[in-house]
């Protein structure tokens, strides 16, 4: 009669030892690609974000084309600012329609000017919708609160601003330094329900003097993330061309970059990149550019004919 085989023993349940061994191995393997899916991530919202502002420079540049001109940071009258008057070059008719023709922002109904453009906001920092919280109230229409936007123009880099808000007729001319200053304008009506805006650009291509591919044309705003949506970071309604700080930033000796998304706020460009800040050129072409480049490199590139020479940057 053959000989049975032996029983086998049975293999028992993992160890304390050896399930601890387990999640520490998961653990480190967790842990290694975390950062690389962040990387990615960061990556992916940084090439949108050039993308929009790409988008924001051929806008300009038909703009241009168009109208012999550069749109003014901010039309006298309280017209709708820069950022509204490139709706129609980035395919936004329908927020246009829904404007009243040649009227203040505080004319406007709620639906115009809390309208939501996506090419306004950078993925890294977020999306829409963002209406603003405060500081777009004016007067017997208050509050009137609008769509807010990631991205300025460059005014200026000494903290000089043009006029601009309820002023109508003759007003100084803009004295601005950057390519987008505020315009010479004529309007009537009662502030701030003003009517029958006509304003005239102060810049041109040919006024920037020290070279499309010199100079900044628009920017990421700095705006930190305990204040967004809110006028004491300069994050009200990107329509509202009532305070500068919503429009546009300075940069120079007094405005550098902001290191990072907490740093203070004080009217400067910024971003919620790692290490950059993105800029729109006005060749269109779109640029990072370091947090750490010094104020005075800054202005040059602000400026649109201080006539000097830009060092590497």
């Amino acid at each position: 009669m053959r000989a049975g085989n032996p029983v086998r023993g049975r293999r028992g349940a993992f160890t304390l030892i050896e399930l601890l061994v387990v999640i520490a191995i998961i653990a480190i393997l967790i842990g290694l690609l975390l950062p690389a899916v962040q990387k990615v991530r960061d990556a992916a919202a940084r090439i949108s974000c050039t993308n929009n502002l790409k988008q924001i420079g051929l806008a300009v540049h038909n703009y241009h084309d168009v109208n012999n001109a550069l749109p003014p940071s901010r039309p006298c009258g309280n017209g709708g600012s820069w950022a509204f008057l490139i709706l129609p070059f980035i395919e936004q008719d329908n927020i246009v329609k829904l404007w009243i023709p040649n009227s203040s922002y505080h004319a406007q109904s709620d639906a115009a000017r809390q309208a939501q453009v996506k090419t306004f906001f950078c993925p890294g920092r977020r999306g829409p919708p963002q209406i603003s919280l405060d500081g777009d109230s004016r007067g017997s229409v208050s509050p009137a609160l609008g769509t807010c936007s990631d991205y300025g123009v460059t005014v200026g880099h000494d903290g000089q601003t043009e006029i601009a808000g309820p002023i109508c007729n003759n007003s100084p001319a803009p004295t601005g330094t950057g390519a987008f200053t505020g315009s010479y304008c004529t309007c009537s009506g009662t502030d701030p329900l003003l009517n029958n805006i006509r304003f005239t650009s102060a810049t041109t291509f040919a006024t920037i003097t020290d070279g499309l591919s010199n100079t900044f044309f628009v920017g990421e705003k700095h705006i930190p993330p305990n204040c967004q949506r809110m006028s004491s970071c300069g994050d009200s309604s990107v329509f509202n061309s009532d305070n500068l700080q919503m429009v546009g930033r300075f940069a120079g000796p007094a405005y550098p970059l902001a290191v990072a998304p907490t740093t203070a706020y004080n009217h400067q460009f910024g971003s919620y990149h790692s290490g950059v800040v993105q800029f729109l050129f006005g060749d269109g072409s779109v640029r990072s550019i370091s947090v750490s480049t010094p104020g005075s490199v800054l202005a040059l590139l602000v400026q649109r004919s201080d006539g000097q020479v830009i060092p590497n940057f």
